[in-house]
């Protein structure tokens, strides 16, 4: 018994740095980056067991949060211009990145997208109005949905919105790990503007000594989550992802450094290691000057996605994991892209056959539900009602992350929806949603 107290007591401590890691990093980048009022922050994703534990503080003086826990344990992080923000770890400051400092502001097309809320042929607007009053609606105050947006493109055309009280269209907000699906536009736009290879092995100077089998891991076995590598993508503890994302200061690293368990290409795995590695080597390929402006420059601009900022960890890698911030609406523009193959405005930002390459099912992951970096509802192999939503088109592809933020894209329904939430996993009927949504629309107009 007394083992196991201790054992236990030991295991709380140590997780004590994730829980005020989350809150620290969160609390500044909601109020830094996202402009939102601590108020507004506390209420809503910091309310939740177990970060409602800890206690809070912000200093606009030296633009950082506070996470403190039973006054034993603290995390700080801080924000920095153009980088968002960041959590000190064991450092006194975080060094600041001129590039991005100098990009702040830098998107400077103003492309909204056209809006018709009321009378656009084709719409249900009162079965379209049904569908996102359930899902602002809370019946069950076990099972809290905590919607606080949603954006509904039809035929390129914005054709419903709507947002919680205290959020709106100029609200930024977390994707999560919908940053992810953001990674696999930098590489295609590598691909497209270089001689890269994805097929090639990812060029990991740790992985290069002789004899050392992760020198065949591709950059397709990265993009695929196929890589091998060992990996523990538990949130509950400390873990390999928690290890990362709240105790590490060079994210990538973490990840480079795992052994290798399965062969490349061999098993599916969720690992957001993964993803900061597919960030790391972006960087080392393009080098910093290049790499900072790359996502603003070649993404962002040409989308007209003002709001978008993407955080870098202490050693200045993107945390493409996990750390992006945009409103709706921009989220939205990223799902269009996607939507168009690959084009925006008649310029071609992916290459071509890129969006098909993207949603090729991993055929280990379950239902087939993963492509590179994006969800998808596949379904089993000549058995596609086993699939994730069996009431949703089988060509759904999606961009996914915490608290069930989603950019849904079905082209052929000629339907891109955002859904952005602070809502535990499984409070969000996703299949009923997307299900009512899609029964709005009349697909020969």
């Amino acid at each position: 018994m007394v083992v196991g107290v201790g054992y236990s007591l030991y295991y709380i401590f140590r997780a004590l740095p994730i829980l005020t890691g989350f809150g620290a990093k969160h609390l500044c980048s909601c109020h830094f980056v996202a402009h939102r009022s601590d108020s507004s922050v506390l209420a809503n994703e910091l309310v939740r067991f177990p970060y409602h534990l800890a206690d809070y503080e912000v200093n606009d003086v030296d633009s950082s949060a506070t996470a403190s826990i039973f006054g034993m344990v603290s995390q700080r992080a801080v924000y920095r211009q153009g980088a968002g923000c960041v959590l000190l770890v064991d450092q006194e400051e975080a060094p600041s990145i001129p590039q991005l400092a100098q990009l702040t502001n830098s998107v400077t097309n103003q492309y909204q997208i056209p809006q018709n809320q009321q009378s656009l042929a084709g719409v249900n607007y009162t079965q379209l109005k049904k569908a996102i009053d359930w899902a602002f609606s809370e019946p069950d105050a076990e099972h809290l949905k905590n919607t606080k947006a949603i954006v509904v493109i039809y035929n390129d055309t914005l054709v419903a919105e709507r947002y919680a009280s205290g959020f709106s269209a100029e609200t930024p907000m977390p994707g999560w790990s919908m940053t992810k699906s953001i990674v696999n536009a930098l590489v295609g736009i590598t691909v497209h503007q270089s001689q890269l290879d994805i097929y090639q092995p990812a060029p990991i100077p740790a992985w290069q000594e002789e004899g050392d089998p992760r020198k065949n891991i591709t950059w397709n076995h990265l993009l695929r989550m196929s890589s091998g590598l060992e990996w523990d993508e538990t949130y509950f503890g400390v873990s390999d992802v928690t290890r990362m994302l709240y105790l590490s200061e060079d994210m990538a690293d973490v990840a480079i450094h795992q052994p290798l368990k399965e062969e490349p290409g061999e098993e599916w795995y969720y690992s957001s290691g993964t993803t900061n590695i597919l960030s790391f080597l972006l960087r080392q390929y393009w080098g910093d000057d290049n790499y900072y402006v790359l996502p603003y420059q070649q993404l962002f601009q040409p989308l007209g996605m003002q709001s978008a900022v993407i955080e870098a960890d202490l050693s200045g890698t993107f945390v493409g994991s996990s750390y992006m911030l945009a409103t709706a609406r921009d989220w939205a523009k990223f799902g269009l892209l996607y939507y168009h193959d690959g084009i925006w405005q008649d310029q071609r930002i992916l290459p071509e056959n890129w969006v098909k390459y993207t949603t090729r099912p991993v055929d280990d992951a379950p239902f087939r539900k993963y492509g590179a970096q994006f969800w998808l509802n596949a379904g089993e192999r000549n058995r596609f009602d086993q699939r994730e939503f069996p009431n949703v088109p089988t060509e759904l592809f999606f961009a996914q992350g915490f608290d069930e933020q989603s950019i849904f894209i079905l082209p052929k329904r000629k339907l891109v929806i955002v859904r952005l939430g602070i809502t535990a996993r499984g409070n969000f009927d996703k299949n009923y949603f997307l299900s009512e949504v899609i029964e709005s629309f009349d697909y020969e107009n």
